[in-house]
């Protein structure tokens, strides 16, 4: 037995369905879209892509962390140069940041000789 349903009401207006010519033009963009969509993941996934990608952000890092360096390097250079300044006229806490420093420095170098002195 089938259910019967109410025919439409006389009020209501009747939704205009899409013709066949419009069917095709939403079906035609929408290929197009989907085309575009696929050839821009496969020229994304591609592996030369991928690599040239990894490469610039590796280039890209690199190039931030030297700049971070120089600069660290130039404002320990600062505070060298300044510190040898103080101790030049005399300030006795700058003079003894210099001689803890050669001190270092000389116990480091005579680690050096030695290790090459057991070879």
């Amino acid at each position: 037995m089938t259910p019967q349903t109410d025919p439409p009401s006389g009020n209501a207006p009747t939704p205009k369905l899409p013709s066949v010519e419009e069917l095709e033009a939403t079906l035609a963009d929408t290929r197009s879209a989907m085309t575009s969509t696929v050839d821009e993941l496969v020229t994304r996934l591609h592996p030369a892509t991928v690599a040239k990608d990894l490469k610039e952000d590796a280039f890209k890092r690199s190039q931030e962390a030297m700049n971070s360096v120089k600069d660290a390097v130039l404002g320990a250079s600062e505070t060298i140069v300044t510190t040898l300044d103080r101790a030049s006229l005399g300030d006795e806490r700058s003079k003894k940041i210099v001689y803890g420093v050669l001190a270092g420095a000389g116990v480091a170098l005579a680690l050096v000789v030695i290790k090459l002195i057991r070879r």
